[in-house]
């Protein structure tokens, strides 16, 4: 058997990368707004503590790319093994990037952390919009907004309030697809990044 070369495992590396963000997208919009919604509903409140239910998603996807790569090490001479180990690279990788985004630039769950990256800035605030408003964006890396779907609000508007109004009324989509109305107080960071209106 000819052995693979390291190209193939890069490019099998990037396609994966590049996948998951589809494949992100329609697990948060149709898996976390829909059946698992019981867990990713924490996810839209409050935070109470340092941890919420819906940490269990990344925590779970990590633990999966684990134990694919765990099983593609011993045999990683195999061209099949090579593949998913470059894939689980690639899922690693974007891993990692979302975790980035997500935590640091939208959530701010890491406060001391200086941020300086204007693009990481933007994907950050366009997934607020997604908390503030309900509906698109659902994808992280690649956050589509289309006018229509999710139109900026004025000042007025109850879903865009002023900074430090300490009453926050945010939307967001059910798992019956319809919009839910939560009731947040404003707990400085965390909700500092959902005031910001996006362009």
């Amino acid at each position: 058997m000819r052995p693979v070369g390291w190209r193939r495992d890069v490019a099998v590396g990037v396609v994966a990368f590049v996948a998951m963000e589809p494949v992100a997208y329609a697990g948060h919009r149709w898996g976390m707004h829909g059946p698992g919604w019981a867990a990713h509903e924490s996810h839209h409140r409050s935070r109470a503590g340092v941890v919420e239910a819906n940490d269990l998603y990344p925590l779970g996807f990590a633990a999966a790319t684990i134990v694919a790569m765990s099983a593609g090490v011993p045999r990683r001479t195999a061209a099949p093994w090579r593949a998913v180990l470059a894939a689980s690279a690639g899922v690693t990788a974007y891993g990692a990037a979302y975790s980035v985004v997500h935590e640091i630039y939208a959530h701010r769950r890491v406060p001391r952390l200086r941020r300086r990256a204007r693009l990481l800035e933007v994907l950050g605030e366009r997934h607020m919009r997604h908390h503030r408003r309900g509906g698109e964006p659902f994808g992280m890396l690649l956050p589509i907004v289309v006018d229509g779907v999710a139109p900026r609000r004025s000042s007025e508007d109850p879903l865009s309030p002023p900074a430090g109004d300490p009453l926050v009324e945010v939307r967001t989509l059910g798992p019956d697809g319809g919009v839910v109305a939560v009731a947040r107080e404003h707990q400085g960071a965390g909700i500092e990044a959902e005031q910001t209106v996006v362009d």
